[in-house]
């Protein structure tokens, strides 16, 4: 098979997984709902729900620790979920499974997290939205590395999808995110990442419902 034939048959099957993206059944997901900020996302019950830093007060790290702020920027909530090889055992390893990470910005609409230098001091990084998913997505090649855009529900992002082998290229890693500019002027950030393509864990079939399912509260 040629590589063009190759791509070809990789953005088919890119094709098809939005449309069975389109006919995910998210009424049995539950909603994180946001008085403060106005707004309400669905995301699947059966994702471990870790709560965010949003309550908690500015300040920059100490003693080595990793800072739990950054700035303007509130971490809202994050998911997990485990794929069929992921270790039980714990000890920082996640080399299976997904991860979404949900946060907003302060009004200036940048995001803010804490970086380190190569002298390891930490300082406090801010990227525009665009620059924020060029971040995510760069990831470098791969036998079929593929950007994919993503463009829902006034969400704006990119999904950097990288195969490995050929015929088939199989999945091997998804990472990216997508961000909302809403009435107040505060951006809504949404980030992505598949660790490995022996799951079935899709931004097709996740993380585009959720954009789906995203609302200002009234």
């Amino acid at each position: 098979m040629s590589r063009k034939i190759a791509v070809g048959l990789f953005v088919i099957l890119l094709a098809s997984a939005f449309l069975l993206a389109a006919a995910q059944d998210t009424s049995s997901w539950k909603h994180y709902r946001n008085s403060e900020y106005g707004l309400e996302i669905a995301y699947p019950t059966h994702w471990q729900f870790i709560a965010g830093d949003a309550d908690k007060i500015d300040k920059p790290p100490a003693d080595g620790r990793h800072p739990a702020h950054a700035g303007e920027t509130r971490g809202l909530f994050g998911l997990e979920i485990d794929g069929p090889t992921q270790s039980p055992d714990g000890g920082g390893s996640f080399d299976d499974g997904a991860i979404v990470t949900v946060s907003i910005s302060g009004a200036s609409g940048v995001i803010e997290d804490w970086n380190m230098k190569p002298d390891s001091s930490w300082y406090l990084r801010q990227s525009t939205p665009s620059d924020w998913v060029k971040r995510l997505t760069s990831i470098g090649a791969g036998d079929g590395l593929k950007k994919v855009p993503v463009d829902t529900n006034e969400f704006k992002g990119e999904i950097a999808v990288v195969c490995i082998g050929k015929n088939p290229c199989k999945i091997f890693e998804e990472i990216g995110g997508a961000y909302r500019t809403l009435p107040s002027g505060r951006v809504l950030f949404v980030s992505w990442d598949r660790e490995a393509g022996g799951n079935d864990f899709s931004f097709q079939k996740y993380l585009l419902p959720m954009l789906s399912s995203f609302k200002m509260l009234k």
